[in-house]
């Protein structure tokens, strides 16, 4: 009896075990470190979850997952304010803009040419493959697709054996990939995705610090009193005092200047010195035997420069300037810098310098290379891929000062200028009328490489050091052009001209068009305003 009594509680207890594991849908260790990492997210702003939650056990749909990937990235609102063509017939409305935005960044492809699939669940080498494009890597040349699983293994995107490919693939698995792909790094920016994402102010850098994902650089600093002008008493820190106490670290350059932004590190600084002092400063320094006068003369002249921390110098509000400065050795090596508030300089009466450790060709190797992937390859269109449409105008000249309608000059006066604007021709050529968005144009001299003068033109939007991923730039297709464009004057009109199509992220092709050949009079006749003095 007690053998049978045993066996029964035995029974007993075995089957209540089983019944809590399924009525009471308790969390194992894993769910409770994906919960973890879904609440991390969500405070990071990466991650929202539904009107029920975060829904981690229910399996996405691969337009769900598009959607968790562009948070991810901190990219929603630029996706929701997209004007990306949708090629696909089966996205729901509420998706297009994620699914054409994501799709023009390269970060998705449809299932064929036509369809997306979405609504059919996502599966983890799908959802990986959207993540490793994300993290810069690029396909067919560090993965392949349908073995994405492997080289997110290979990084420790993904545990080893944790998934195989067309496995069942829940939302707590895109929460734990994404988590893990904070800490992954980023190329070819060669930061964590996490840092990546604090330089673009999508995450705050003391949040990440508090979860254990980033880590403020420590450095060590040291403070330099502003020297008072003996003759008008004004303070002010010369290039030549830094230059001096950096002497025994090996200074060779000082940079000093205010200026109106805010830095998120002392990177920063070195990408702002190449964009607002000339942008190839690395290269002027380097190549003592080869520079020009001009270029040896601004070195010299660099330890003579000074700045003032008295009001009347700065014709800003005080309040949002700040003071950069920067110490560099005889290769360009950024070994100190400082950025601080001119508030707080003036408060303090002194600099605070913190040596850095920048390595200007690994620094410049890394931009150039990091400008090269998103600038790409540029197609050349025919010259009959776009015209100028001239537009006739009634003028309302208006004065300049007083707003007061002074005038009309209208579109039969011979003297009426008229405006024009660059059409594409989209009977011929539909594809890059579809996938316009912004057009620039500028002269061509005999020999002139259209791709070298469009590289020079991005390359210096690119070094600005808040540039936030678009290279296109100009005016919006059907927009008309100026008329104070300087070229727009008949001796001009033969001029050969280069016009570059692009999208909302970089120029993709160009067409070489002399105006004067492809000027079309569809007899439009428009109002508008012309100011004068």
């Amino acid at each position: 009896m007690k053998k049978v009594l045993s066996l029964f509680l035995v029974i007993v207890l075995l089957s209540s075990a089983v019944a809590g594991a399924v009525d009471t849908g308790l969390i194992s260790p894993a769910s409770n470190a994906t919960l973890d990492h879904a609440n991390v997210l969500k405070d990071l702003g990466l991650f929202l979850g539904t009107d029920k939650g975060f829904e981690l056990d229910r399996a996405p749909t691969r337009a769900e997952a598009v959607v968790l990937l562009l948070r991810m990235l901190g990219e929603e609102s630029a996706a929701l304010d997209s004007t990306y063509e949708n090629p696909f017939t089966d996205v729901p409305t509420w998706a297009v803009s994620y699914i054409s935005y994501a799709y023009a960044k390269g970060y998705t492809k449809g299932t064929s040419a036509t369809t997306f699939d979405a609504a059919k669940t996502v599966t983890p080498e799908q959802f990986i493959t959207f993540m490793l494009r994300a993290l810069g890597y690029k396909d067919n040349v560090d993965f392949v697709w349908n073995k994405s699983i492997n080289k997110a293994e290979e990084i420790g995107l993904v545990e080893k054996d944790k998934y195989e490919n067309g496995s069942a693939f829940l939302r707590g698995d895109c929460v734990d990939i994404i988590y893990s792909a904070l800490t992954q790094t980023k190329k070819p920016q060669n930061v964590t995705l996490v840092k990546y994402l604090i330089k673009m102010k999508v995450v705050d850098a003391a949040l990440a610090e508090k979860y254990g994902l980033y880590t403020t650089p420590q450095y060590e600093t040291v403070r330099l009193p502003l020297t008072l002008n003996a003759v008008n008493k004004h303070r002010f820190i010369s290039a030549q005092s830094i230059l001096d106490y950096f002497r025994d670290s090996g200074a060779k350059y000082v940079l000093l200047q205010w200026t109106i932004f805010e830095f998120s590190d002392y990177e920063d600084v070195y990408g702002y010195n190449l964009s607002v002092t000339y942008y190839d400063f690395y290269n002027i320094v380097t190549k003592s035997a080869n520079r020009t006068p001009e270029e040896q003369e601004w070195l010299d002249l660099l330890p003579e420069y000074s700045v003032y921390f008295e009001e009347d110098y700065f014709p800003y509000d005080l309040e949002g300037l700040y003071f950069v400065a920067s110490v560099y050795d005889e290769n360009a090596n950024m070994i100190a810098a400082s950025i601080e508030k001119v508030t707080d300089v003036r408060k303090n009466g002194h600099v605070e310098f913190a040596y850095v450790s920048v390595n200007g060709r690994e620094f410049v190797d890394r931009k150039l290379a990091e400008f090269d992937d998103l600038f790409g390859t540029l197609t050349e269109y025919p010259s009959d891929a776009v015209y100028l449409e001239q537009v006739h105008v009634n003028w309302t000249l208006v004065d300049l000062y007083t707003d007061e309608i002074v005038g009309y000059m209208p579109y039969t006066d011979p003297n009426a200028p008229c405006l024009y604007r660059f059409v594409i021709n989209a009977e011929k050529y539909p594809e890059l009328a579809n996938k316009t968005v912004f057009i620039a144009d500028g002269e061509l001299s005999p020999g002139e490489s259209v791709h070298d003068l469009l590289r020079e033109k991005c390359m210096d939007t690119f070094m600005w050091p808040f540039f936030f991923g678009q290279l296109s730039f100009g005016y919006r297709q059907g927009d008309f052009i100026s008329i104070w464009e300087p070229w727009i004057v008949t001796e001009d009109w033969n001029q050969t001209r280069y016009v570059a199509f692009g999208d909302e992220d970089r120029f993709f092709g160009y067409a070489v068009i002399t105006p004067s050949q492809r000027i079309v009079d569809n007899g439009l006749v428009i109002d508008d305003i012309l100011y004068v003095y």
